[in-house]
């Protein structure tokens, strides 16, 4: 019947606009890069309800839009967990000092959320990694051989790149107390040469 047609038309429009709505979200939010079989599995049977809908077969293509929807849904709940799982792999790569770690990992969690301002921020730091560990250990060595204004500005350096890299913090407190103890001894070994 031509109204069972129609209504079968519309319905494929409809569930075609649906699928084609859940496939834009997600490659904005790159779950190719984090479901990637899923996502391929749910487009290549949006793409069988395409040609089946070409081929005015509206049923199949019904079945295969369903097929697609079943697939996306899922992966749609999933974007915040896939971003979670992104800045805990970051954070972990951070805590590990493994720069390409962290740097993928944050990467991907600013694909999936490219407004994340966390994200952005873990990514820098991952990017500046490399060097804020060359600059404290060139600060360290400079303090064990008692160069202290010269540990202090490696420290400084390093900190100004990464303030919340903890060892870059605490060698930078420890030479500053050190200059502080320093400068005390000196002036009061002055003032006792002075009486």
């Amino acid at each position: 019947r031509s109204e069972d047609l129609v209504a079968a038309r519309l319905e494929s429009y409809r569930l075609a606009a649906e699928v084609l709505s859940a496939i834009d979200f997600l490659e904005q939010r790159s779950a190719l890069r984090w479901a990637v079989v899923e996502f391929s599995a749910a487009t290549a049977s949006y793409q069988k309800g395409d040609r089946a809908y070409l081929a005015s077969d509206y049923a199949l293509a019904n079945t295969h839009y369903n097929e697609a929807l079943a697939g996306l849904r899922p992966l749609l709940q999933q974007v915040n967990a896939a971003f979670e799982r992104a800045m805990r792999a970051g954070d972990d790569g951070l805590n590990a000092l493994d720069a390409s770690a962290a740097r993928d990992a944050f990467d991907l969690a600013l694909a999936i959320t490219p407004d994340s301002e966390l994200a952005a921020q873990g990514l820098q730091r991952a990017t500046n990694l490399d060097a804020v560990i060359s600059l404290v250990a060139r600060g360290e060595l400079a303090e064990r051989i008692g160069q202290l204004a010269e540990a202090r500005e490696l420290l400084s350096e390093a900190v100004a790149l990464d303030d919340r890299f903890e060892p870059a913090a605490a060698a930078l407190a420890r030479v500053n107390a050190s200059i502080t103890q320093d400068n005390f001894e000196t002036i009061m070994s002055r003032g006792f040469v002075a009486m």
